[in-house]
């Protein structure tokens, strides 16, 4: 995966972020995608300048997984994303 980087700031945050997410619910992110998962939240949150309420958006992940044709990945994502819409309602 490459993007253009913006900013590092909450990178390492971004895929700590994945990677837990990824260990927490293996049902919806299975373990030998996780770590692509967490890649592409980290690239996708160096693109933007600085953290907080600039860190990746579940709409960049998933294209950055599809530019980058892991449709795994972006399978285990999906499912996990109307996992979490069904919690908040």
């Amino acid at each position: 995966m490459q993007v253009t980087v913006a900013d590092t700031v909450g990178c390492g945050d971004s895929f700590a972020a994945g990677v837990l997410l990824g260990r927490l619910r293996p049902d919806l992110i299975p373990a030998e995608v996780c770590l692509t998962v967490a890649n592409a939240i980290g690239a996708a949150t160096a693109e933007r300048s600085s953290a907080g309420r600039n860190v990746a958006t579940l709409e960049r992940v998933k294209a950055i997984l599809g530019e980058a044709g892991e449709t795994r990945a972006l399978e285990g994502l999906g499912k996990w994303a109307q996992a979490s819409q069904a919690l908040t309602r």
